[in-house]
């Protein structure tokens, strides 16, 4: 029943993640093998977290467990596969080296600061860490949910959804919006409810949409049990490594073909946030353009973003209706949703990636806001400046500065 390999644990796989995070990780593989990190949990609002540490602690170390089974290295074998390639996605020396992959609790640290919240870091090689985003993520989520959500508030949650979809399929009419082209995916992995509801809720999206629409989700354990479409882009911590990774000025340029030297352009969407959209399209140029499919916009106005790609894309020469948007920052079933389609979808592509609007969508309780995110590279720090001030990632003032003033960021 759903699933569900560990009964009793929170994160039920090695799969029980994001796809991107395994390409990020062959990446890593390939590229920078012995490069250390440090990943820090934030809390960007002043909800305690403290009561949780101790059941935090547990969920982490029994991480320890986890291993790829076969019959996941023989899923993970299949993705991407195509008749002419000689392999998916992931590259054989990738697969054999997760065979042995294990994770080593006594790298990610978990306590109370001095203020009394919850702080968590994970400290080690970018290979061994990389996993603990999405775990961490998802055990403080699904433990905090646990105190505040009640029985009969999950059993809402269905009746919530059907409501929803009702509403936005009956919006879209009224429109007169014919949404075939247009893919939703599941992305709310890391601020679920619980595995449980996050399984529901996608058993029940993906038939109550018209077919097509849904077009998957990036939880790999999920997608192989459902037998869905899985689908991952990049994250930010890509960008914000190659900050020390390369000369500064030139990181985003570094970050992009480094991908393309590992994908070869599959998979394909560049997320273009990291110091923001319009330093990001100087980057961006014919050739990169040409090989990715598409963007993920994360942050700031879509409306705005989608027409400066558009425009982009058109000022390279490459026709904007061969690719394609990702819109991925608090996006809903809704008539904002129905908006940006509408003004776009007749020029490019539009898809969007759904989180917590998908995977915990209760009104009872407030979605967390937590999130775990790169602060240094080899000893030193990075940055995720974003378009959205409420996203920005800075630990360190100093390079804050050096950063705006290379890329001429303005606030």
């Amino acid at each position: 029943m759903r699933g569900q390999f560990r009964p009793g644990r929170i994160v039920q796989s090695f799969l029980d993640t994001d796809l991107y995070k395994l390409f990020t990780h062959q990446a890593i593989f390939e590229l920078f093998n012995d490069t250390e990190v440090t990943l820090q949990f934030q809390v960007r609002s002043n909800e305690d977290f403290s009561p949780y540490v101790c059941d935090v602690r547990t969920e982490i170390e029994a991480l320890a467990d986890l291993r790829f089974q076969q019959s996941e290295i023989w899923y993970l074998q299949s993705l991407g596969r195509q008749p002419n390639r000689k392999h998916g996605f992931f590259k054989p020396a990738f697969i054999d080296y997760l065979r042995h992959y294990r994770l080593n609790p006594s790298l990610c640290k978990v306590r109370c600061d001095n203020t009394g919240q919850l702080t968590i870091e994970a400290r080690g090689t970018w290979l061994d860490v990389i996993h603990y985003e999405v775990f961490v993520l998802t055990i403080v989520s699904e433990l905090r949910y646990r105190c505040c959500a009640k029985p009969a508030d999950l059993a809402q949650q269905k009746q919530h959804m059907a409501a929803k979809i009702h509403h936005f399929l009956k919006q879209a009419q009224q429109m007169d919006l014919d949404i075939s082209a247009l893919r939703v995916f599941d992305f709310g992995t890391r601020r679920r409810i619980s595995y449980a509801t996050h399984w529901d809720m996608i058993d029940y999206i993906h038939r109550a949409l018209p077919d097509g629409v849904f077009g998957g989700t990036s939880n790999l354990h999920i997608a192989r049990e459902m037998n869905l479409p899985s689908i991952g882009t990049q994250g930010h911590e890509w960008y914000m490594a190659h900050q020390q990774l390369a000369v500064l000025h030139q990181f985003q340029r570094k970050a992009l073909t480094h991908w393309i030297e590992v994908y070869r352009g599959d998979p394909g969407y560049a997320l273009t946030d990291t110091i923001g959209m319009d330093a990001f399209f100087k980057d961006f140029d014919r050739f990169c353009a040409k090989l990715y499919d598409g963007l993920r916009q994360d942050s700031g106005d879509p409306f705005l973003f989608a027409q400066k790609a558009i425009n982009h894309y058109q000022s390279l020469g490459i026709d904007p209706s061969s690719k394609c948007l990702l819109f991925s920052d608090d996006q809903d079933l809704d008539q904002s949703l129905l908006k940006l389609y509408q003004a776009f979808h007749q020029q490019i592509t539009i898809h969007a990636g759904i989180g917590s609007k998908f995977s915990a969508d209760i009104p009872c309780c407030n979605v967390p806001s937590i999130v775990m995110k790169l602060i240094e590279t080899d000893g030193h720090p990075v940055a995720k400046l974003s378009d959205s001030k409420a996203k920005r990632s800075c630990p360190s003032p100093a390079f804050e500065r050096i950063l705006k003033e290379t890329f001429n960021y303005q606030d």
